[in-house]
């Protein structure tokens, strides 16, 4: 890919997921450029917009949870099927959703005090929109 790309201006940077990713950046690239943002590519694009200086940002298809047809993803994904779980929010409404689409909402909220003054349309209504509206950060209940 690099060899394609020689003569373009790029930039390469680095998802920074653990110390144990730390170590294999340092490894392979140590003065690479390291992005923090949590456990999706989703939340990752929001801390990259927002460091570029983009105070205004609509998300499309961030939902964290599945709809009832049972469909994973909007087209084709040539990812495996993710176990699916059945959780409960505080005012009572259930979502069928995944582990790692729970880590992805909790994330979320962890992130939220990074995107003061930016301006966040969410659209959607599922899991994440229906936390934001309960205003609530608290662990699920599966």
């Amino acid at each position: 890919v690099f060899d394609r790309l020689e003569g373009h201006d790029i930039e390469l940077w680095h998802p920074w997921n653990s110390a144990r990713s730390d170590a294999i950046i340092k490894e392979i690239d140590p003065n690479g450029f390291v992005v923090l943002g949590g456990s999706n590519v989703g939340l990752r694009a929001m801390v990259m917009a927002t460091g570029l200086g983009y105070r205004k940002i609509t998300i499309l298809g961030m939902d964290c949870s599945f709809d009832l047809g049972g469909a994973q993803h909007a087209g084709f994904h040539s990812g495996k099927v993710q176990k699916t779980i059945k959780v409960k929010l505080p005012d009572g409404a259930w979502y069928w959703t995944s582990p790692s689409m729970i880590q992805g909402c909790s994330d979320f909220f962890s992130l939220l005090h990074n995107f003061e003054g930016v301006e966040m349309d969410i659209k959607g209504d599922g899991l994440l929109q229906h936390r934001l509206r309960l205003s609530q950060a608290q662990p699920l209940a599966a």
